[in-house]
């Protein structure tokens, strides 16, 4: 029909190009490095260039030597992730030389699932954990000519499962749609130097997609890059910050499911441990009616607390897209609340307008709360709130622009609120065949219906930031508090 014509022509316009998935702080793609075989060339040289770029990786452990355990629990301690590759990395005979007990001729899947079982023993004792993340030794999933795939998948003994087969058609899918038990990722050896590790990262960023890098020894031990490639590519990575969100398998695994509304959480397990590390170490922590926030604290003379880009909505995209706002869906442990979500489509149109989000993006309702409250648990007076919406012409704006931010006023003893809200034809298209549809038998106003869902939220979970639900002061521009005041009797 014509209007789907019209809807074709302005998500080509105004949407991102690619799929549906956004990633964190605006990038291009997403990036795991991914680290098999607890070799030594890992500690003396992986490990070290990763540190000294202020980057993340993900180690698939087995066959751990003791004399390694110590720097083991300090990799794991200083926030790279160990994950699962079996207690001894049975592969198929032939793959590689190893005795006839290793090779999975003589395994059967259940035998597969006790030596992951006992590897979890020995991970947590590294890292305290009590969730892990599973790598596929030799891509190989036969054990006695059965695959265990399926049966790991039933026993929620992981998390999720890479293996080693990722094409370029992999970087082109959307990551919604991948199986977490099935993950792709792509092995690196010498002679791949740091220019095809960047080829395929920006293959990656061309298409919004996930890469998954496999390495095994970093300047020695085997299957191995040289520890100049591999510096100069995590080098490179550092340096192109937003454009590559770089991070453990752990957190990119959490991120898809979240956003798919799937969850990668043993059900077996209790939930807030499935992304949150044993000890939430610094950072006020609130719990909201979704899950668990973490926010940064600025000390001084006023110190307050700062919670950014909080999903009060879930995302209005592909049958969300024209509706109005649905809950946000729930995560599972603590989710890290310390940057400003992206700002809803819009065209730069104002030079005055100092956006500090990352991107623009269709998954754009969130907000942000400044609170002076301590947040300590112990009664306190509740504070009045103050929720501001952005002017615009419900053409342009941002909750992150600097102009707004609430920092002063809750220095004053105010709880500080700013939120998204969908503008331009994302927000206010309006079409028979969108009314037809809609259960409210009308289309149109998505943008103050967001408003209103905001506010909405803020009734329901500001009391957490210390602010009073009944003691709630609107304000802003281009006539939006006005309207959201109407809207929100």
């Amino acid at each position: 029909m014509r209007w789907h014509l019209a809807m074709a022509v302005l998500i080509a316009q105004q949407a991102a190009a690619g799929h549906s998935m956004a990633w964190p702080n605006g990038a291009h793609a997403a990036i795991v490095l991914t680290y098999d075989d607890a070799v030594s060339s890992q500690l003396d040289n992986a490990i070290p260039a990763l540190d000294s770029a202020g980057l993340k990786g993900t180690f698939f452990l087995s066959n751990v030597r003791q004399a390694d355990v110590e720097r083991w629990k300090a990799v794991a301690a200083s926030g790279h992730e160990l994950a699962n590759h079996t207690l001894n990395h049975p592969c198929l005979a032939g793959t590689f030389e190893m005795p006839p007990r290793q090779q999975l001729e003589h395994y059967t899947p259940e035998s597969v699932l006790q030596e992951v079982g006992q590897q979890n023993v020995l991970l947590t004792a590294l890292d305290g954990r009590q969730e892990h993340g599973f790598a596929v030794p030799c891509g190989q999933t036969l054990a006695g000519g059965r695959d265990y795939l399926e049966p790991l998948r039933r026993s929620k003994l992981v998390t999720y499962s890479r293996s080693v087969d990722e094409t370029d058609d992999d970087l082109q899918r959307d990551p919604s749609s991948l199986d977490l038990m099935r993950l792709p990722g792509r092995g690196f050896t010498s002679p791949a130097g740091a220019a095809q590790l960047i080829e395929f990262a920006e293959k990656a960023a061309k298409a919004g997609g996930l890469a998954v890098y496999v390495f095994h020894g970093v300047g020695g031990d085997y299957l191995s890059v040289t520890a100049l490639d591999h510096s100069r590519f995590v080098d490179w990575l550092a340096a192109h910050r937003q454009t590559y969100w770089v991070a453990t398998m752990r957190d990119v695994v959490g991120w898809i499911a979240e956003r798919s509304g799937r969850t990668a959480v043993p059900r077996n397990e209790k939930p807030d441990r499935a992304v949150a590390p044993v000890k939430a170490a610094g950072g006020p922590i609130v719990t909201v009616e979704s899950g668990k926030l973490k926010g940064v604290a600025e000390t001084g003379a006023s110190p307050i607390r700062i919670f950014r880009g909080i999903p009060f909505a879930a995302p209005p995209v592909a049958d969300l897209r024209w509706r109005e706002p649905q809950p946000a869906v729930p995560w599972s442990g603590i989710r890290q609340a310390t940057e400003f979500g992206s700002r809803c489509m819009q065209q730069p149109l104002f030079s005055d307008m100092m956006f500090r989000s990352a991107a623009v993006s269709e998954d754009c309702l969130y907000l942000n709360v400044w609170t002076p409250a301590k947040l300590d648990g112990a009664p306190h007076r509740k504070l009045p709130v103050l929720v501001y919406v952005y002017g615009g012409g419900f053409m342009a704006g941002d909750s992150s622009e600097k102009r707004y931010d609430g920092a002063a006023l809750a220095k004053r003893g105010i709880v500080v609120v700013t939120m998204n809200y969908r503008l331009g034809v994302f927000g206010f298209f309006a079409h028979p065949e969108l009314t037809a549809s809609s259960p409210h038998h009308a289309s149109g106003n998505y943008g103050l219906l967001d408003q209103v869902a905001a506010l909405a939220w803020v009734k329901r979970n500001i009391g957490a930031f210390g602010g009073d639900p009944g003691h709630i002061t609107i304000g802003g521009g281009a006539g939006s508090p006005g309207r959201l005041g109407k809207a929100a009797r």
